[in-house]
């Protein structure tokens, strides 16, 4: 994974900055997952992935997110806390009920 990020990174920071670290980073994780796949079952482990508790993450996310969209930008370090507290607490609740 360090290598697809180094690469991904020079790919995409020049002309996406920050949020082509991001997902820089982000398919390099992918990549490291399918990887491990990969090589638990070709020496014959087989990797569990939790189905579930993948989708109630994801479902998490996509409470949080569209709670977060909905705060308007005023900008500065309130705008910060106020949409990290309401997400935090939307992700909570959301992927523990």
């Amino acid at each position: 994974p360090v290598g697809s990020n180094v690469l991904l990174n020079l790919a995409l920071v020049p002309t996406m900055g920050v949020l082509g670290a991001a997902i820089a980073t982000t398919a390099s994780f992918g990549i490291g997952v399918l990887a491990s796949i990969a090589l638990g079952r070709r020496i014959g482990v087989a990797m569990p992935i939790p189905w579930e508790t993948v989708g109630r993450c994801a479902l998490a996310c996509l409470a949080m997110t569209g709670a977060v969209l909905l705060v308007p930008a005023w900008g500065g370090v309130a705008e910060l806390f106020a949409k990290a507290a309401l997400g935090a607490a939307v992700y909570g609740v959301a992927a523990w009920t």
